[in-house]
């Protein structure tokens, strides 16, 4: 009798199983890269993202990573338009997300994100720089100059990375 009872429940386990792995299924999900803009198709199922900068093979390593952010029902809702959920990562660079649907089936995937070019445009005196992640110097010359060295003899400006340390925009009045 014990062993009968001893069968049935791990019967009774291995089925309960079966369905817990059945529904955490890994389904693929359409995405897309836009400047630093990651955007997921089916937001209107989707009830919790997590994502960090990295690559990462599971949702384990992921949960682990530094700079890892979660964002649930309370966040997804604010970004979501149209079935596609839509997020400003803060730089360029390689991301690992981790998406759960409501049914539970779960996306695992990596993004690139490509920074943008250096840009810069004036208003009167004041000169306004954009995108500078990576970028150690900036000279700023007075003329239509296509060289550095062209720049460098024209020189009004020289801006060095510790002016510009992490900043993405810098913002200069000119002499």
């Amino acid at each position: 009798m014990a062993k009968r009872i001893l069968t049935s429940i791990l019967a009774l386990a291995i089925a309960l199983s079966m369905v817990v792995s059945a529904s955490a299924a890994s389904v693929s999900v359409g995405y897309s890269v836009s400047g630093f803009t990651v955007s997921i198709e089916r937001a209107d199922d989707i009830n919790f993202i997590r994502f960090a900068p990295g690559e990462y093979a599971t949702s384990g390593e992921l949960r682990a990573a530094p700079g890892l952010v979660n964002l649930d029902e309370s966040i997804l809702c604010v970004h979501r338009e149209n079935g596609v959920f839509s997020y400003a990562v803060p730089d360029a660079g390689v991301y690992t997300f981790w998406v759960r649907f409501n049914g539970g089936d779960t996306s695992l995937f990596t993004v690139e994100v490509e920074g943008l070019p250096p840009a810069m445009e004036t208003d009167g005196l004041r000169l306004r720089l954009t995108n500078l992640a990576g970028v150690k110097d900036v000279t700023v010359g007075r003329g239509t100059l296509y060289t550095y060295r062209e720049c460098a003899d024209n020189k009004v400006v020289q801006i060095f990375s510790n002016k510009i340390t992490a900043a993405k925009t810098y913002s200069y009045i000119l002499p």
